[in-house]
């Protein structure tokens, strides 16, 4: 007859229950971690009424649209894309829920708002990458010197031609692109569109796009601007039906 040393079994069973009570700890981290990450996503859409993983939206920027009172003590932030400064807010908002990074392609960039949305990612310690034109970095107001004072990676490439794409990718999923240079003028001045787009098929192309400049505009890149050809580029065009 087999005899159970009870040292033994006792040692069995509370490594069973060790093990259950392990699986359980890790079973519950997960599913905390995923109710933070719904309860997140869940402020998210309540604060700029979005579906971020449905985003598609057309901001539409002009003197003729209306401004909140609230405007006249100078705040920026609105929710209301009927005002003239809703647009603009939906942007920074944008840039301010970023996670993991901020890319941006810009012609020129003056206004304080968009620096300072930017070099608050930098600070939270996101990935911030910024890609410039070379003569508009030396205009007036052009906040490319700050960026480059504050050891920002800011990348240009002297040539004949200009860098004129003015387009920010939050985190790889979402691409803001449009006529609007970050200039308070174009924001809250001129007539100007951004689309902006979490559509994989619309956000793919300007991933490309972005690390294709940034490799070409590495400093000890030796290739010289009669060997960059577009037709030899990966950036596909995008055909909208």
């Amino acid at each position: 007859m087999m005899t159970v040393n009870i040292k033994d079994a006792l040692l069995v069973v509370g490594g069973t229950v060790g093990i259950a009570s392990l699986f359980y700890v890790i079973r519950e981290t997960f599913l905390k971690a995923d109710r933070d990450f719904q309860k997140w996503k869940a402020e998210f859409h309540k604060e700029l009424g979005i579906d971020r993983l449905k985003l598609n939206k057309n901001l539409a920027f002009g003197i003729q649209t209306r401004s909140c009172d609230v405007h006249v003590a100078g705040a920026v932030k609105c929710k209301d894309l009927e005002c003239s400064y809703g647009p603009l807010s939906f942007m920074l908002d944008v840039i301010g829920r970023a996670k993991k990074s901020v890319d941006v392609c810009i012609y020129i960039i003056t206004a304080q708002v968009f620096a300072d949305a930017i070099i608050d990612a930098r600070n939270r310690g996101l990935r911030v990458r910024i890609i410039g034109d070379s003569d508009m970095s030396f205009s007036a107001q052009s906040s490319i010197n700050l960026f480059r004072q504050l050891e920002f990676p800011v990348r240009q490439r002297m040539s004949h031609y200009i860098m004129h794409h003015k387009f920010i990718l939050v985190d790889d999923e979402i691409v803001m692109n449009g006529s609007l240079n970050f200039t308070m003028t174009g924001a809250l001045g001129n007539w100007e569109n951004v689309i902006v787009s979490s559509c994989p098929e619309i956000v793919q192309p300007f991933l490309i796009e972005f690390q294709t400049l940034w490799d070409e505009f590495h400093p000890n890149n030796p290739i010289s601007e009669t060997e960059i050809h577009r037709s030899t580029r990966k950036t596909k065009n995008m055909t909208f039906m």
